[in-house]
């Protein structure tokens, strides 16, 4: 097979205790046809300096060298955010030192003299970095098309809206304008319905039950009614268009600009604050968004400074709102005087200025000191008033993790934050969070034996629905985990844990015992409620579990038919022979199975040759995009060959309205959702508006 070689210059540091062992490392890289810069990291201060100042791609570590640990290495990669992924070089193929170097961060662990492994690692992870580096700039690239789009609609000389179920969901200037209003907050709750004149509202209601017309001319001309009562002949041009995802019509509207006079042309977004004579936000954001983009593209690091007036809101009691804003413009062109042109400054907020400053740390941290003291060292005056004040910074670089000014501007005023709650009067730099360490063994048992002890797990009921009008009452049971404050939380990593220390038989009976009172209330009000519960892998191999539910059932009087079985998919494949036995048992004293997470496995139909299955609910990854042609058709064949086996199915997370409608087009049986309802510790669904 030939070395696929690479154009690009891959940029490695290399932490290693010899010189000759790391110039032979580079010159095997080379011989996998790699072009390569190295950098050999001498000691800590060495490998701070190579972060701040260059662009790495990748790390070779040795587990320690005579000054610093890969570990320590890690570490410091991880505070400075960079996505630089890391290759420990061991000594032997040691498991313990394997999962060691995985636990602390490395991407892999690679005994030395294995070269053919070694190199299978780096050609992985140097496409998995440069798959998240595309990524990054095709997010960027998303939100500048985004904005140029938005930037059309709201300069758009047309007058444009989406309509969601009748009602507006978005609105540009010229349509705001044209109707009257000052802006689209006044058009919250207002169907388009409302904008037709008296006389053409039969003629409107007639048209949309038609659309979209088949013969194509999907155009209407009425009268519509403007905020004042005035009306204006319109002529509006229809079209099918997606907003947020979700499937809408957009509506043009023209008219006669010879005789309207109520057409404004459309507002410029001024990019000065009226107050300071500063940048606004808006104008911010955009510089903000062009140095992400640079940075992932050009590699041009920036900082931006987040700044805050320490003790502002309690300044305005004696002084007025009129004297703080004079406080404002006076740090406005302090601010000003002090930062070089290079900079963008901003009044982002009420008391609140962000900076951009183009270049390393060092820039930004010579910035935010010199910020400080200037505004420390000033005295504020006001009418008869003198005044000292303080400023709390807070600092985010823009790295290669970051893409997005939202992301940015939230670290850097957490850490402006972090700081007024100690003193203020100072700078703070945004560290990211710490990697998480992962959990004790006897900690998670600990809590796992406690919930179980003190009831603090909670039964959930969601119910599902039948789309095809039966009336039949059907909840699935989900768990829930009370904390110390009495909230209920999810329970998943719980879970998780239960199974890895041998629990999750206990938590699984818990749950059948509960789910079985609250059924057994429910049929004794005259209800003919049928549960799906669901079990896990240990359950089914569990050759006392049958007999236990035996001798449960008996108590309860409930009919076993009451309970739907639910297992995985995964769970089946890896138990097959077991669940086979338990399938064939259950069977036996009518209770009904259901496939969970169903659709993933090469043939998922090959387990049905095995096991009696009446649901199965769809893996939730076949709805995530219903609006692709090619993903409906895979959801359409997958329900079509279930039916073809006489299976009924079922989709979960369903999230909208708009789903809805395909779903039951594609002939689903069954759907299940927080759009439909959340997940409630009562059973109170009103199934009579089913259908």
């Amino acid at each position: 097979m030939p070395i696929a070689t690479s154009t690009h210059t891959v940029r490695i540091l290399i932490l290693h205790d010899s010189q000759d062992n790391a110039e032979k490392l580079i010159s095997e890289l080379r011989n996998f046809g790699y072009a390569t810069r190295a950098h050999l990291i001498k000691d800590e201060v060495d490998l701070l300096d190579a972060l701040s100042h260059g662009a790495w791609d990748f790390m070779f570590a040795r587990p320690k060298t005579d000054d610093l640990s890969a570990y320590s290495a890690i570490k410091h990669i991880h505070a400075k955010d960079k996505d630089i992924p890391t290759i420990i070089l061991c000594d032997e193929n040691n498991s313990q030192e394997i999962t060691e170097g995985l636990k602390n961060g490395a991407r892999d662990v690679v005994p030395v003299g294995e070269l053919e492994r070694l190199k299978l690692v780096f050609q992985r992870e140097l496409a998995s970095s440069n798959d998240r580096k595309m990524r990054r700039q095709a997010e960027i690239r998303l939100r500048e098309a985004e904005k140029r789009c938005t930037l059309l609609l709201n300069n758009s000389r047309d007058a444009i809206t989406y309509i969601h179920d009748g009602m507006h969901i978005y609105a540009n200037d010229t349509y705001i304008n044209l109707f009257g209003y000052e802006d689209a907050s006044e058009l919250e709750g207002t169907t388009i319905m409302d904008m037709i004149a008296a006389q053409d509202k039969d003629k409107f209601k007639h048209f949309l039950r038609t659309y979209p017309l088949s013969n194509g001319e999907n155009e209407f001309n009425c009268y519509t009614i403007r905020n004042d009562g005035s009306e204006i002949k319109t002529h509006m041009l229809f079209s099918e268009a997606l907003y947020d995802g979700e499937s809408c019509i957009q509506i043009t509207l023209r008219v006669d600009r010879g005789t309207s006079e109520f057409e404004e042309n459309i507002r410029k977004i001024s990019s000065q604050d009226l107050l300071t004579g500063l940048n606004n936000r808006q104008f911010f954001i955009d510089q903000l968004d062009q140095a992400i983009a640079e940075n992932t593209e050009k590699q041009k690091n920036a900082s931006l400074l987040y700044l805050s007036l320490d003790g502002f809101d309690a300044l305005k009691v004696p002084t007025g709102l009129g004297s703080t804003d004079l406080i404002l413009t006076d740090l406005a062109m302090q601010l000003k005087e002090l930062l070089p042109d290079n900079n963008t400054l901003s009044r982002f907020a009420n008391d609140v200025f962000t900076i951009l400053i183009p270049g390393d740390e060092t820039a930004a941290t010579q910035a935010a000191r010199s910020i400080v003291k200037t505004v420390a060292d000033h005295i504020y005056q006001i009418g008869n008033q003198s005044y000292q004040l303080t400023v709390s910074i807070g600092i985010a670089f823009i790295t290669e993790n970051v893409t997005n000014s939202n992301d940015l501007i939230t670290r850097a005023c957490n850490a402006m934050l972090d700081l007024q709650k100690k003193q203020g009067n100072g700078f703070n730099i945004f560290t990211p969070k710490k990697m998480s360490a992962p959990p004790e063994t006897s900690k998670s048992v600990s809590q796992l034996e406690e919930a179980l002890a003190k009831d603090l797990f909670v039964l959930m009921f969601q119910p599902i629905i039948n789309l095809r009008g039966e009336h039949s009452e059907l909840y699935e049971v989900l768990i829930r985990i009370r904390n110390k404050e009495g909230k209920l939380t999810g329970a998943a990593d719980i879970l998780n844990d239960a199974e890895k220390f041998g629990l999750s038989i206990k938590v699984d009976r818990w749950v059948v015992l509960q789910a079985i009172k609250k059924l057994s209330s429910q049929h004794e009000k005259g209800k003919k409620t049928r549960l799906f519960i669901s079990l896990t892998r240990a359950s089914i191999q569990d050759k006392t579990f049958l007999p236990w539910l035996s001798v449960a059932f008996k108590a309860s009087r409930l009919p076993p038919d009451s309970i739907i079985w639910q297992m995985t998919e995964t769970d089946i494949g890896s138990t097959l022979k077991e669940a086979k036995q338990f399938a064939k048992s259950v069977e036996e004293i009518h209770c009904q199975l259901a496939v969970n997470r169903f659709g993933c496995a090469l043939n998922p139909f090959n387990m049905l040759k095995h096991l009696n299955v009446t649901y199965l609910k769809i893996d939730p990854s076949f709805i995530e995009d219903l609006s692709s042609e090619s993903n409906k058709n895979a959801l359409k064949e997958l329900i079509a060959a279930a039916h073809a086996q006489g299976k009924l199915t079922i989709i979960p997370f369903v999230e909208n309205a708009a789903i809805l409608s395909t779903l039951w087009q594609i002939g689903t049986n069954y759907v299940q959702g927080h759009y439909l309802q959340t997940p409630l510790e009562e059973m109170n669904y009103d199934f009579s508006d089913e259908g």
